[in-house]
C-alpha cells in the first residue's frame, strides 16, 4: 500500500504483518507477549509528541488489509479482517492505548442498482479511502461513485459520518471510449429497484445506436436523471424516442439535458417538449445551444416549461439559433413560477432586437422569489429600449443575491445604462455581480449612471465589470472607482475597462479604490489601450505592494517591459505568479 512504501524504513510491524495468513494471525493474537509486542511496535510507528495516530494506524492496516497482491483469496480475506479485529482489541488492552484507539472497522451498507453489499471500514477512514477499497473489492471504479448521506453528497477528503451511508443511488457514467453502448446496455439490464439518480455522459463518443437511451424509461424510481450527449446528431428521431423514455418516470423530479450542437431542429423540439409536459419536475436544464431551433420550436417548449408549475429551478440555454423576437416571446412570454428561485436564461446570438426584451422583463416581473437570475442576451441588438425594460424588471426583484447580466454587443448607450442603473440602486442585498456591457456606446453619462446604482452593494463579494469599448472617459472612471471603494467586504474584483479613455487620473483613482478593499483576494485589471501612462502604472504597482491579502493578480497592461519588471518586482510573494 502507499502508506507502507511512504514509511517503508520504519513500517517493521507491517512488513512482518504482510507475511501473516488467517491462520497465522489467529495464532498470533492468542499469545498475550505477541500483543504486547505489537502494541509497543504500533506505538513506536504512530505515537508521538501529539498523541496516538489513530486514523493513520487505521488507514495503513486497512490497506495492507484489502490490498489484493497481500490477501488473494475472499475466505482468507474474511479471516485476516476478525484477526486483525482481535489484535486491535488485544493490542490497546496490553498497551493501554487511549480509548478512541480500540475504534474497530465500521460497517457500511451500499446499494448499487439493486444489489446490496457491506464494507467495512477503519475508524477516520475518508471518502476517498472508502471508494478505493469499493473499488478493489467489488469492481465498481472509483469516478463512477458517490456517497451520499441523507441525499447529500460526501467530499472525498471528507471523513465518514456516523451512521448508514449509500452508494451509488446516484450512478454516474461517464463514457469515452467503444465499449460505451455495450456498457450502457449491461448497466441497464441490471435490476432498477432502488436506482433514483441517474446521469450518462457520451463525450467524444462515436454511438451507432443512440435509441438504446430510451432504456431509461424502464427504470421507473428514476427521481434525477442528466444526459449529457453534445454534438452527436441526435436528431429529431432520437429526440423523439428520449421524450418517450422521459413519459415512463413518475417521480422524476430533476431533468438536465445537455443537447448542444446535435440538429435536433423544431421537430426534435416538439417531441422532446411532448415528453416533458406531463412530468411535474422542480430542477429543468434544456441546453440546446446551436441546435437549428426557431419559433415553431421555441413555442413547443415554451409550453412544456410552463406547464411545470413546480419548478424552482430553471436553466434555458438556447443560444445560437434562430428564435427570432418572436420565437422568445413562445419560450418565456405569459410564464409564472412562484416557486421559482434560480432562473438562467442564454439567448445570445438569436438575431434578438428590442421587442424580445419585453416579455421576458414581464416574466421576470412575476418571479419576485428569485435568488440567483443569469440573463445572457450578448451579440443580439435590443438597444436602449431592451435595455430599460431590463432594467425596470430587475427593480422588483429586491431578493436577488446573485445576477449574471450579460449584454455586450448591443449598442447600448448612456440612456439605457441610466434605466440600468436605476434598476441596480434596488439590489441593496446582491452579493454576486458580473455586469457585461462591451463594445457599446456606454460613456462617461452612462458608467456614471451604473456607478450610482452600484453605491448602495455593500454586501458585494464578487464584482465583475466588463466595460471595454465603450468610450469611457476620465470622469466615468473615477465614478467607477467610488462605487467599487464603497464595496469593502469585496474578495474578488474584476475591472475590465480596456479600449477606452481613462487616462493617469482614472488609473489613479482605481488604485487608491482598491486600497480600501481589506478583504480583496483575486484581483484583475486590464486597461491596455486606455491612454495611461508609466505615471499611472508606478501608482498602480504602489498600490498593490500594500495589499498583503492578495492571493492572485491579473493584469493586462501596455506599459514599458521595465515597469513590467518594476511592477512584478513589487507585489507581494504570494501573488508573484501573476
Amino acid at each position: 500500500s502507499a502508506s507502507v512504501h511512504r514509511h517503508r524504513s520504519d513500517q517493521l510491524f507491517l512488513r512482518r504483518a504482510m507475511s501473516f495468513s488467517a491462520s497465522q494471525l489467529g495464532a498470533l493474537i492468542s499469545s498475550t507477549e505477541a500483543a504486547t509486542q505489537l502494541a509497543q511496535q504500533l506505538l513506536a510507528q504512530f505515537g508521538g509528541d501529539d498523541g496516538f495516530d489513530h486514523e493513520g494506524c487505521s488507514a495503513a492496516l486497512s490497506d495492507l488489509l484489502h490490498s489484493p497482491v497481500l490477501l488473494t483469496s475472499a475466505e482468507e480475506q474474511d479471516g485476516a479482517e476478525e484477526a486483525l479485529a482481535a489484535i486491535i482489541r488485544k493490542t490497546a488492552q496490553a498497551a493501554m492505548l487511549p480509548a478512541a484507539a480500540t475504534h474497530l472497522p465500521r460497517e457500511i451498507v451500499v446499494r448499487q442498482l439493486g444489489r446490496e453489499f457491506t464494507v467495512a471500514i477503519p475508524a477516520g477512514a475518508t471518502i476517498r479511502h472508502v471508494k478505493r477499497i469499493i473499488s478493489r473489492n467489488h469492481g465498481i471504479p472509483v469516478e463512477e461513485q458517490e456517497l451520499l448521506t441523507e441525499d447529500k453528497p460526501l467530499l472525498d477528503r471528507q471523513e465518514v459520518p456516523a451512521g448508514a451511508v449509500q452508494l451509488a443511488t446516484k450512478l454516474k457514467l461517464d463514457l469515452k471510449d467503444d465499449r460505451a453502448e455495450n456498457y450502457l446496455q449491461e448497466v441497464l439490464a441490471m435490476d432498477k429497484g432502488h436506482a433514483e439518480r441517474l446521469r450518462i455522459c457520451f463525450y467524444r463518443t462515436e454511438l451507432k445506436d443512440l435509441h438504446l437511451l430510451s432504456a431509461v424509461g424502464r427504470i421507473p424510481s428514476l427521481v434525477s436523471l442528466r444526459l449529457d450527449l453534445p454534438s452527436h446528431s441526435v436528431g429529431a428521431t432520437v429526440s423523439g424516442t428520449l421524450a418517450a423514455g422521459f413519459q415512463q418516470l413518475p417521480r422524476l423530479r430533476t431533468l438536465h439535458l445537455g443537447l448542444q450542437h446535435n440538429a435536433v431542429g423544431d421537430a426534435g423540439a416538439v417531441a422532446l417538449a411532448a415528453g416533458i409536459l406531463d412530468l411535474h419536475l422542480k430542477e429543468l436544464s434544456l441546453v440546446l445551444e446551436g441546435n437549428g431551433l426557431n419559433a415553431p420550436g421555441a413555442r413547443a417548449i415554451g409550453m412544456a416549461v410552463r406547464a411545470q408549475s413546480r419548478l424552482e429551478f430553471l436553466r434555458l440555454h438556447v443560444a445560437d439559433n434562430s428564435l427570432r423576437d418572436a420565437g422568445v416571446e413562445s419560450l418565456v412570454g405569459f410564464c409564472s413560477w412562484p416557486r421559482l428561485r434560480v432562473l438562467e436564461i442564454d439567448l445570445q446570438v438569436n438575431g434578438l432586437h428590442k421587442g424580445a426584451c419585453s416579455p421576458l422583463a414581464s416574466t421576470l416581473a412575476r418571479s419576485p422569489g428569485l435568488r440567483t437570475l443569469a440573463v445572457t442576451l450578448a451579440a443580439n441588438s435590443i438597444r436602449d429600449w431592451g435595455c430599460a425594460r431590463l432594467g425596470e424588471a430587475l427593480g422588483g426583484l429586491t431578493n436577488l443575491s446573485f445576477l449574471d447580466l450579460l449584454l455586450g454587443g448591443n449598442a447600448i448607450s448612456a440612456d439605457g445604462c441610466v434605466v440600468l442603473g436605476s434598476g441596480l440602486s434596488a439590489l441593496c442585498g446582491l452579493r454576486h455581480l458580473r455586469l457585461h456591457l462591451e463594445d457599446s456606446y456606454v460613456r462617461d453619462q452612462g458608467a456614471m449612471a451604473l456607478a450610482s446604482g452600484l453605491q448602495v452593494m455593500r454586501d458585494l463579494r464578487l464584482l465583475e465589470l466588463q466595460l471595454g469599448e465603450n468610450r469611457i472617459g476620465r470622469q466615468g472612471a473615477e465614478a467607477l472607482a467610488v462605487a467599487v471603494r464603497g464595496a469593502v467586504q469585496l474578495e474578488e474584483l474584476e475591472i475590465h475597462i480596456a479600449n477606452n479613455e481613462v487616462l493617469d487620473a482614472g488609473c489613479v483613482a482605481m488604485a487608491h479604490a482598491c486600497t480600501a478593499l481589506k478583504a480583496l483576494k483575486r484581483l484583475s485589471i486590464a486597461l491596455e489601450d486606455s491612454k495611461v501612462t508609466q505615471v499611472g502604472w508606478r501608482v498602480l504597482s504602489g498600490v498593490l505592494r500594500r495589499m498583503p491579502a492578495l492571493e492572485a493578480v491579473h493584469l493586462d497592461l501596455d506599459c514599458e517591459p521595465q515597469l513590467y519588471k518594476h511592477l512584478y518586482g513589487r507585489l507581494p510573494l504570494v501573488v508573484r505568479q501573476c
